[in-house]
């Protein structure tokens, strides 16, 4: 069993939530969701606070294989899921534009709806939690550039099957602004409280809000990233 696996066993058993174990051993949330994503392995010192947490022989919280490999193994896998995932999500777009009229009335294609709206909420889910992490360190890397254009998939999906997905619609243009933001140069030009903010945001709303947000509430955020491309395209 891989260390995230454990990490998550551990954590169910006793009924704690991500944010839950984070507090206890005081590190953030996001820390905690790459580790059990496999996209991250704890430091020597967070390995022991975990075991001393969790009642368990450090021992058991080691790997056998080298972090580089666990890492890019894990990458290798989630690319290949999200890729997947992604043709899917076309093909179904492509099905549901020619046969609209029927599909509303079809319940095994809503099921089939349901079933992928399930598997983008969780990889939207992964996306933004892990972009919540990387936008607090403020700093532009390969992997917030490969979530931030995971998260405009899934949130696209969300907006186009409005009838079928319970995603909120607001994160569409959210997602979109925010990918303008995947290019270092434009990145650079983000205070540390821009990037605070974003993270703030991300952090505390999801795939699914209730209520459901609205134009005031992303228009924060969709204001400073288009000051944020004029000032880019003037200095240009």
């Amino acid at each position: 069993m891989e260390l995230r696996e454990k990490l998550r066993k551990l954590r169910t058993e006793r009924g704690l939530s991500q944010q839950e174990l984070a507090d206890g051993i005081f590190v953030s949330r996001s820390t905690v969701a790459k580790w059990e994503n496999g996209l991250g392995l704890p430091s020597d010192a967070s390995r022991e606070a975990l075991a001393e947490f969790f009642g368990v022989p450090a021992a058991d919280l080691r790997t056998e294989e080298p972090e580089a490999v666990i890492l890019e193994k894990n990458r290798k896998l989630r690319r290949r899921t999200v890729s997947a995932s992604t043709v899917t999500a076309i093909l179904l777009l492509v099905l549901v534009c020619l046969n609209s009229w029927q599909s509303r009335q079809s319940a095994r294609l809503r099921e089939s709806m349901g079933q992928m709206d399930l598997r983008m909420e969780r990889e939207f889910e992964g996306a933004r939690v892990l972009l919540s992490g990387e936008f607090r360190e403020a700093a532009y890397t390969p992997m917030l550039a490969r979530e931030l254009e995971q998260l405009q998939t899934a949130a696209l999906y969300g907006y186009c099957f409005d009838g079928f997905s319970g995603g909120d619609a607001q994160w569409c243009p959210l997602s979109q602004a925010l990918g303008e933001l995947n290019d270092p140069a434009i990145f650079a030009l983000l205070t540390e409280e821009d990037c605070g903010t974003i993270a703030d945001f991300l952090e505390n709303h999801s795939y699914r809000n209730d209520p459901e947000l609205t134009e005031s509430d992303v228009a924060p955020i969709l204001d400073r990233v288009e000051a944020v491309l004029a000032e880019y395209h003037s200095a240009g």
